[in-house]
């Protein structure tokens, strides 16, 4: 079994009004209320679902003094609980790619950047977007073999691939798309 208790050192109940508190839509007199009102049904809900856990709600309450609520439930501990097998999803080979990794924070980016390598990339970084245009403009531009796009499926490279110094590498067939650094057949 177990108790839970809330209480506070507010404004309390009335005797009047605890007698139906736990009713739908019931509420205390405006003259106790902030401007913060409600729609009386906190107290109603609570009752509810505690009665459905087989538990009981019980409530103590002074004008000017305060209330305190108290909840029993009688829970049990399920001791023939077993996790259920976690399923990991496929992992992706990521050694040898190269990634740049724009993040403003520098905690931020010294994580990200670990977790990175973790997996075996190469990361270059830049602390905002303006520095990142820079790194990618005067970076060496891929060339066809790098992206490993093979339209045809004989190991050619892709022959619809445009590059640029200032911009991504992209492939003009429309069939095929970016994924981790190659363009592949959608």
């Amino acid at each position: 079994v177990y108790q839970f208790t809330c209480a506070d050192t507010g404004i309390g109940m009335s005797e009047e009004f605890q007698k139906h508190m736990f009713e739908p839509f019931s509420q205390e007199g405006k003259e106790n209320y902030s401007s913060m009102n409600g729609t009386g049904l906190g107290l109603s809900l609570v009752k509810e679902m505690v009665q459905q856990m087989n538990g009981s709600i019980a409530c103590e309450s002074c004008e000017n003094k305060g209330t305190t609520f108290t909840v029993t439930i009688p829970l049990q501990v399920d001791t023939n609980y077993h996790e259920p097998p976690k399923e990991q999803p496929p992992r992706v080979d990521l050694t040898g790619k190269r990634v740049l990794l724009v993040e403003d924070n520098a905690l931020n980016r010294e994580v990200a950047q670990y977790m990175l390598e973790e997996e075996g990339m190469a990361v270059e970084t830049a602390e905002n977007g303006q520095t990142a245009l820079e790194k990618i403009a005067q970076s060496q531009p891929l060339r066809s073999g790098d992206h490993g796009c093979d339209d045809a499926g004989d190991g050619r490279p892709c022959r619809h691939a445009q590059h640029s110094r200032t911009g991504p590498a992209r492939c003009q067939n429309r069939a095929h798309y970016w994924n981790v650094g190659q363009c592949v057949p959608r």
